[in-house]
This record gives structure tokens, sequence and C-alpha cells, in this order.
């Protein structure tokens, strides 16, 4: 099972929003995206970022909508390595653009955690929800359910590397939040506490087996 769509519940993926003149290769690349035939729309992408790289430039914001659905359309088609460069170049225009400290980070910084993730490059992946978490602090204040969101995640990252204490401590801080600002009726707060109590029970499981094993030798 691959650790990346554990994450799928905290992170939205983009789709064609940008009001573009019709242009033919735009046109049937958004068709295939409603559809959610990657695989099609993908060469009606990259036709359409060559286009937008001769024209508008890199830093318009046609440029900068195609490439929020040019990684989401690598990752469905199973290129991470392609979905990690093109959120790397986004990033990188975004900084130029907004500064290194914009909220407009936020979201490219955790997409692209969850690519590392998917990679198993634990270390590159905390990295990116850290820094997606430090702006989301600075911007948002500490208990806005979007940090909860992001701490979720990072959860879930350590989960994988087996640090459960910092992972418990982040399930336990993101419920907090989405319970104070939402109330505990809150459909968000009822999945975010399943999604606690489904790392408390995989916790114990890993804990018991690894028991038996010392049990054993």
């Amino acid at each position: 099972m691959k650790i990346y769509f554990v994450f799928l519940f905290f992170i939205v993926s983009f789709k064609a929003t940008s009001q573009v003149k019709s242009e033919p290769i735009f046109d049937s690349m958004t068709v295939f995206l409603k559809m959610e035939r990657f695989d099609k729309a993908r060469p009606f992408a990259e036709k359409w970022q060559e286009k937008l790289k001769a024209t508008d430039g890199v830093s318009s914001p046609q440029y900068d909508s195609l490439l929020n659905n040019l990684w989401d359309i690598y990752r469905n088609v199973g290129n991470a390595k392609l979905s990690e460069s093109v959120l790397t170049e986004l990033i990188a225009l975004r900084k130029l653009k907004f500064g290194a400290e914009s909220p407009e980070l936020i979201k490219p910084y955790k997409y692209l955690g969850s690519v590392f993730l998917g990679m198993q490059q634990f270390d590159k992946a905390e990295s990116m929800f850290l820094k997606a978490l430090e702006i989301q602090t600075k911007t948002l204040g500490g208990d806005d359910p979007e940090v909860a969101n992001t701490m979720f995640s990072l959860g879930g990252l350590y989960k994988f590397k087996r640090e459960y204490l910092k992972a418990e401590n982040l399930y336990i801080k993101g419920l907090e939040i989405k319970t104070k600002r939402l109330g505990e009726n809150h459909i968000d707060v009822v999945k975010a506490t399943i999604n606690y109590a489904d790392f408390i029970a995989w916790q114990n499981v890993q804990k018991s087996e690894t028991n038996f094993k010392k049990a054993e030798g």
C-alpha cells in the first residue's frame, strides 16, 4: 500500500480554474482533467506549458495555474519525479513573486511533502511539511484548522518513521485545535478523531509485534 494515500484526506488536488481565452490545447486538457483522464490530459498539458513559456512567460498567472494541474497529472500517472520537478519550479516562481514566507507557498510545500512521502524520502517530506506549518502559524495563527491539518500530515509522517511520541503529540494538538474551532460534532473533527484512533490502534499492533519478536528471541 502506498504511503501517499494516507494523506489524501488532508490534501485537495488542483483543477483547471484559470480564465483563459479559448484555446484548443487548453480546452482539451481541461476536458480530460474533468473526466480524470490524466493520461489523456498529460500531452495537452505539456503542449500548453510549452506555449505559455513562449508567449505569456513563466511569471504569468496562467503558467502558475498550469503547474498546479501538471504536478497532479504526473502524480496520477505514477511519475513522482516529474511531480517533484513541477512543484519545485512552482515554489521557486512563487517565492520570486510573493516572497519566501507567503501563504501562496503553503499548498505547494504540502503537496511536495506528500510526493516525497510517497517516494519514502522522509527527511525531505518532513522539511516541506515543517515549512508549510511555519508559514501557516505565522499567517493564520497557531489555532487555525488548516494548521491542524498540517499537524496531522506531520503526525502521519512520524508514524511511518516510527517516531510515535512526535506523531501522537501532533495528532492530539491537531485534534484539540479542530475541536476548539469547529466543535466536537463537526465532520472534520469526527474524521480527525477516527484518524487519531486508527493511529493508536496501529501503534498498539506495532508494539505487540515488537514485543512478540523480542519474546521469541
